[in-house]
């Protein structure tokens, strides 16, 4: 499914090559031993590590620990796709609640809009959400919001710009007053708070989309569990791990005194 921008429209992104046929690139590269799934045009880059992951369980002189350690993960939000179509966007307005350095570290690779953070400031201070637009617009000094918002569209002009709003709550009026002005101009890309991108999440690799999608847990859970016995039936037959296994109180023993207080009636 494309990503669409605020107003419907599919953005085009630069799609990356296959999984699979950079997988196999690299098998090939190293002289890696064959692989059935790799015979198959159709298949998914988790079966091969599913593959990889079954034939080494057998070896009794493996060490799987990176291996298994592999299969979990943060993908910081808002993931390969959304970024793709941000850092592609002309113009457009988003909802996101996620990591802004994400989009920062995104963005100095290639070509790539310039990220503007607003906000952060004080509300009784005036200007003090617009401090990244100073290289735009100059010292406020004693500028109207009206100067200081046409000095950066003026700026704008030639710079691909994606502005950032973290927080409308640190903004002070006359902060208010210049985003209101710049977003009602075109030549620019917003992420203002909301959730209409992706946050980040943490994943366990599955073959099984289904039990992916249902192991709900927290990465230091994660960790426990692809270290654990029930991973390679995770892996095998999409069998979620008992509660006890991704609880992240599971390394909490019993305490080994009972303290009993009575209470008066």
């Amino acid at each position: 499914m494309p990503i669409r921008d605020s107003f419907g429209s599919p953005r085009a992104v630069d799609a990356p090559p296959p999984v699979l046929t950079s997988i196999q690139q690299f098998a090939e590269a190293i002289n890696a031993p064959r692989l059935d799934v790799l015979k198959q045009s159709w298949g998914r880059a988790e079966s091969v590590y599913h593959e990889v992951d079954a034939r080494l369980r057998g070896d009794a002189v493996a060490d799987l620990r990176w291996m298994r350690r592999s299969a979990c993960g943060d993908v910081r939000g808002p993931g390969a796709e959304a970024l793709r179509m941000l850092l592609g966007a002309t113009s457009g307005r988003f909802t996101f609640g996620g990591d802004v350095e994400a989009i920062r570290n995104a963005a100095t690779l290639g070509a790539a809009p310039r990220v503007v953070t607003l906000g952060g400031g004080s509300p009784l201070q005036r200007y003090s959400a617009l401090a990244e637009l100073m290289p735009f617009s100059g010292a406020f000094e004693k500028r109207s919001e009206t100067e200081i918002a046409e000095r950066v569209v003026a700026a704008m002009n030639g710079t691909r710009l994606l502005f950032v709003v973290t927080s409308f709550e640190s903004f002070d009026a006359a902060s208010r007053a210049v985003v209101q002005m710049l977003s009602a101009t075109d030549g620019a890309v917003w992420l203002v708070p909301g959730s209409e991108l992706p946050e980040s999440r943490t994943f366990v690799l599955s073959t099984q989309l289904e039990a992916r999608r249902a192991l709900d847990i927290t990465y230091a859970a994660a960790e426990r569990f692809v270290d654990s016995g029930g991973f390679a039936e995770y892996l095998d037959n999409g069998e979620l791990p008992r509660d006890e296994t991704v609880s992240p109180f599971a390394a909490i023993g019993e305490p080994k005194r009972k303290f009993h207080v009575l209470l008066d009636e």
